[in-house]
């Protein structure tokens, strides 16, 4: 797949060469930019590079030293989060988990958490075997009806998935008081792990892989207690002491052996500052033999407390690898904002994990609700990275936090199995606080640069891989990834044309030239090929495969893919992408726009709001020749049955208007379909009504057609296309035609199929 994404203007010029062993290619680089003043958001463009290496002022990749391997970067799917995805309709949910997940049609997150059991953020306290008696494991509702579903959603977007799980609590049956005692500890929060309990609980691990796995869910890695050193989380937790983990995982990874189970186990699960946990049950595991010592791979920390360089400290120490599990926003840290915030928390969850060795970084909860729900915390002070009302759980109502677009900037240019580099500056210093970055190779080749930029100060730098580089301008207080390289290979495209994402990749535009009769294949996006696709019936006829033939007039037109509705959205420009207006003469373009009750590719009802003055609501008719423009409309789709009230105007947005009394006096030819005309009938000159006593029933579709041959005297006429009942045209005068019976009874035009009189000449409706 191909993709070349532009900026908007005054976005910046990046690009790339790579070297192959027989010819040099030119390459292109992508850049995504967000700044704390939201002036930018996941704003992104891409562009050619420049030839040759830069005299200074560079930073240039270093592939000569290489450091750890990354396994991606994701966030927590807890049974709160995926509860809330479960509340939305299947078709904006699946647009939001393609938007995060998908690396073709999103940004690539391909590294998630959940629990094994409850969480703080599940519905209810709870585990697998509440019930005493192994033999009594089960996966409960909150794994079945809402965490399995959704990964499965999610691995089908992205089949890179990597998901790492945890317990909050082992069953209140296998718990003690104390951990040499043996006082029973009925509690979902705090005690310790009987010691005569480990082969069970370690059996409790592997019935939950096997039954994840029976449900198509793999699981890659393990840890055995979500922060050991904390016995106070009300939403459930366990106290695990250094030399308890050390017993437990070697039972752990033996079961795991013996069920053979490659499932990978990572220690700790916990803050910075007490990396020595981490390092000590390191030590002392690798310095014994046990079955499936090998699965321990490395350890999983948390950002509570310390700072980044536990992770490298710990790596440096044991040689196993570290990866960032948990971080999350709220009150205390005003996670909703990026003023301020972005760039300190990039750097540090972002850029200085990645320079301690992190090979993976996982935000917390990926959605709540407004309220941080649900969630069994009494006094939650905890963000959703996106949060969703839940009075509707509509898409629309979606919000993104900081984590959010941290985690996006990371996972759209990094993939799993890139390698940080070193790298070699010239006049181009960073430091660990105020200017930062870090450099990357991807398994594809491709080069990855993220950079923080946390002075008020606009920075320009070259960026640098092998024998191209391109000039960044750096904006103050922002945060910025750039991809050189191969950018095309995951391209949405329009007849080999890139699309360019906009609105946080809500929607992906081209303006382009388009020939009639001519057919245009779309790549990149599953839905191209979707039978429910809407390709805009006005100027394209939908062949299948992601095939559309083009049906209007040739010239340049502006389509806007949008992944939710599956839909094209089109309308006459001008090569610089500016929308066409009505020329004098009839010529150029034609456009309808109505209160709340017209809209491609269906309207909505929007309470107390004009759409009469918003000109992204403004739907552009096709030319179809002779100075004609269709509009096609189905009842309870893009029309609405219960109130028809749009206009005519010569541009997208108020202005020139089509009505009886003005510069272009419009008339009917309908007898559905009225022309307002308030001297007359009552109703704002100019706007289309349905005449009294007509009701519109849904599943019809009328075709409208406006002609502009005489242009101070436009016509419009309406075919029923569901019906087969086609409605006269207006001569070339634009006078309409006369209608007779076969018995020589005059009528106004025919109201059915038939044969009649038209003119002298006999004219049969079909």
């Amino acid at each position: 797949m191909k993709r070349r994404i532009l900026f908007a203007k005054n976005f910046f010029l990046v690009g790339l060469l790579l070297l192959t062993s027989l010819q040099v290619i030119a390459q292109k680089a992508r850049v995504m930019i967000t700044t704390e003043n939201n002036s930018k958001l996941l704003s992104e463009t891409i562009l050619k590079t420049t030839k040759g290496s830069p005299a200074s002022n560079y930073v240039r990749i270093n592939t000569d030293r290489q450091y750890q391997t990354v396994d991606g970067f994701g966030f927590a799917l807890t049974g709160g989060t995926c509860y809330n995805l479960m509340r939305m309709s299947v078709g904006e949910r699946v647009a939001l988990l393609k938007k995060i997940f998908s690396e073709r049609q999103g940004y690539g997150a391909s590294y998630v958490r959940i629990s094994i059991g409850c969480s703080d953020f599940s519905l209810s306290r709870y585990t697998l075997c509440d019930v005493k008696g192994i033999e009594n494991f089960a996966l409960q509702s909150e794994e079945i009806a809402y965490v399995i579903p959704i990964l499965k959603e999610v691995q089908a977007i992205n089949p890179k998935l990597k998901i790492i799980a945890a317990p909050w609590t082992a069953p209140k049956w296998m718990k003690v008081s104390q951990k040499n005692g043996d006082v029973p500890y009925e509690n979902y929060v705090g005690g310790h792990l009987n010691k005569t309990c480990y082969s069970d609980y370690a059996d409790y691990f592997v019935r939950f892989l096997k039954a994840m796995k029976d449900n198509g869910i793999t699981i890659h890695a393990v840890t055995p207690q979500n922060e050991p050193g904390n016995g106070n989380n009300e939403g459930g937790a366990m106290l695990m002491d250094v030399e308890e983990e050390i017993a437990f995982v070697k039972v752990l990874a033996t079961a795991f052996h013996n069920a053979g189970l490659s499932t990978k186990i990572y220690l700790f699960d916990h803050n910075f500052d007490n990396e020595q946990y981490a390092e000590q049950v390191a030590k002392s595991l690798r310095s014994s033999s046990f079955l499936g010592d090998d699965l321990v791979e490395g350890a999983a920390f948390h950002n509570y407390g310390g700072d980044p360089t536990a992770m490298a400290t710990f790596y440096n120490n044991t040689g196993l690898k570290s990866i960032y599990t948990e971080s999350s926003i709220g009150s205390w840290n005003d996670g909703r904002n990026l003023n301020g915030k972005l760039c300190g928390e990039f750097n540090w969850s972002g850029l200085r994990a990645l320079q301690n060795q992190s090979s993976a970084f996982i935000a917390w909860n990926l959605l709540l609700d407004y309220d941080g729900h649900p969630t069994t915390l009494s006094n939650s002070t905890v963000y959703g990275n996106i949060e969703i009302d839940p009075s509707s759980y509509a898409l629309s109502t979606v919000r993104y936090n900081r984590d959010y677009y941290i985690i996006c900037h990371l996972s759209s240019v990094i993939r799993p199995g890139a390698v940080r580099c070193d790298y070699i500056e010239n006049g181009v210093p960073r430091d660990d606080w105020d200017f930062n970055y870090v450099a990357l190779r991807n398994s594809d080749g491709t080069t990855a640069f993220v950079i923080s930029n946390k002075t008020s100060v606009e920075k320009h730098i070259n960026l640098a891989s092998n024998s191209e580089y391109v000039n960044v301008d750096i904006p103050a207080k922002s945060v910025v990834s750039v991809l050189l390289g191969d950018t095309e290979q995951n391209a949405v495209t329009f007849g080999g044309m890139e699309m360019i994402p906009s609105d946080n990749r809500n929607s992906f535009s081209i303006n382009t030239y388009l020939e009639k009769g001519k057919t245009y294949t779309a790549v990149g996006d599953d839905a191209f090929s979707s039978p429910d696709f809407y390709e805009d019936p006005d100027f394209f006829i939908k062949l299948g495969n992601g095939c559309f033939k083009f049906t209007a007039l040739s010239g340049y037109y502006n389509i806007k893919f949008v992944p939710a509705t599956k839909s094209f959205r089109i309308y006459a420009s001008h090569e610089n992408g500016n929308p066409l207006s009505l020329n004098a003469d009839g010529t150029g373009a034609l456009w309808a726009i109505g209160s709340d009750g017209l809209h491609k590719p269906y309207y909505s009802i929007i309470s107390n709001q004009s759409w009469w003055t918003d000109t992204d609501h403004a739907t552009c008719m096709a030319p179809v020749g002779n100075k004609r423009y269709q509009l096609t409309l189905t009842a309870g789709r893009q029309l609405n049955v219960n109130h028809v009230d749009f206009k005519f105007f010569g541009q997208a947005g108020w202005g020139v208007e089509l009505n009886p009394t003005g510069e272009y006096r419009i008339s009917s030819m309908s007898d559905v379909f009225l022309i307002g005309h308030q001297a007359v009938n009552g109703h704002s000159d100019g706007n289309v009504y349905v005449a009294d006593g007509v009701t519109l029933q849904e599943g019809r579709t009328f075709r409208f057609i406006v002609d502009m041959s005489v242009p101070s005297q436009p016509v419009m006429s309406v075919d029923d296309i569901s019906t087969g009942i086609k409605h006269p045209e207006v001569s070339a005068d634009g006078l309409s035609h006369e209608w007779f019976t076969l018995s020589g009874i005059k009528i106004e035009r025919p109201h059915k199929a038939g044969v009649y009189l038209c003119n002298g000449k006999k004219i049969m409706i079909l």
